[in-house]
């Protein structure tokens, strides 16, 4: 005779003598059953710890409703292929003179998932120069007020070059 009589006494009979130190064989042997058994009740165990539980499962999925904006939906497409800059706002204002009853937020989110996103533009690539390829000059005049004495202008050369971002200014 066994000594369990249900699945759920096998089950927590195998996790005790595990727990215990006992041998899958040693197990298997003294609950009459096969060793394959007791490792699919072990493996089962170990992953049912593992895996998340929660308390209160998760609401089913809802059937979608109909929304206002279904009847609507190819006269959208049309005014799309037709104008395709057009806003969801001026969408809206045409389906609004056509007898749409829905609101605004319906148009635009629908709008959003139908028209395909902006392609990024793309940016314009900094320039790589080598040394002594490229240079940077500038002159000009700066107004240069003291406390004691009438303004000033002076005349500021610079020089940069590019490549190793060396700087030469002088004021003349």
């Amino acid at each position: 005779m066994t000594a369990w009589q249900t699945r759920e006494e096998l089950e927590h009979q195998v996790l005790m003598l595990a727990k215990q130190g006992v041998t899958a064989r040693a197990i298997a042997r003294a609950l009459g059953v096969s060793r394959n058994t007791v490792r699919a009740l072990r493996t089962a165990h170990e992953t049912g710890r593992e895996t998340e539980q929660v308390a209160i499962p998760a609401r089913p999925s809802r059937a979608p409703r109909p929304s206002k904006l279904d009847p609507w939906k190819p006269r959208v497409a049309e005014l799309l292929a037709r104008f395709v800059d057009i806003t969801a706002q001026r969408v809206f204002e045409t389906l609004k003179d056509e007898g749409f009853t829905g609101g605004y937020t319906r148009v635009k989110k629908h709008m959003r998932a139908v028209r395909p996103p902006p392609r990024p533009t793309p940016s314009v690539t900094t320039p790589d120069y080598a040394l002594g390829e490229m240079s940077e000059s500038d002159w000009s005049p700066y107004e240069v007020h003291f406390t004691h004495a009438k303004k000033a202008t002076l005349q500021a050369f610079s020089y940069v070059l590019v490549g190793s971002k060396r700087k030469y200014f002088r004021p003349l």
